[in-house]
């Protein structure tokens, strides 16, 4: 087993002392430090610490990005769930329409149904 610092095992420190772990969406790695900057989180100001390439896009902690993105997720889903009940509704109307003869709709259109 060769000792490369590039590799993406968090469990292992660097030998270099310019390195520092950096938490990501999908997981950590290590970075030079000289390539990394602090920021405050929008929305519970906690630091986290960033590639200065992602300084200007990068405005969340891990934590409240994800339920940034979770909250996000429910919305959409809330909407395609009301979308397919609308769906469902309709199909059962019209299914019910096809089964009543003419007169039984003239009477519900003429509000004298009881």
């Amino acid at each position: 087993m060769s000792d490369n610092n590039t590799t993406n095992n968090t469990n292992v420190t660097p030998d270099v002392p310019e390195m520092i772990l950096i938490q990501g969406k999908k997981g950590s790695f290590w970075a030079k430090k000289s390539e990394c900057t602090t920021i405050k989180c929008a929305t519970c100001g906690a630091e986290r610490t960033i590639k200065l390439s992602d300084q200007f896009h990068t405005f969340l902690c891990v934590a409240c990005k994800k339920k940034e993105e979770q909250a996000a997720r429910n919305l959409k889903n809330k909407a395609k769930n009301a979308a397919k009940s609308e769906a469902k509704r309709a199909e059962e109307l019209r299914q019910l329409l096809t089964t009543l003869s003419d007169e039984q709709i003239a009477q519900i259109r003429a509000g004298e149904v009881k």
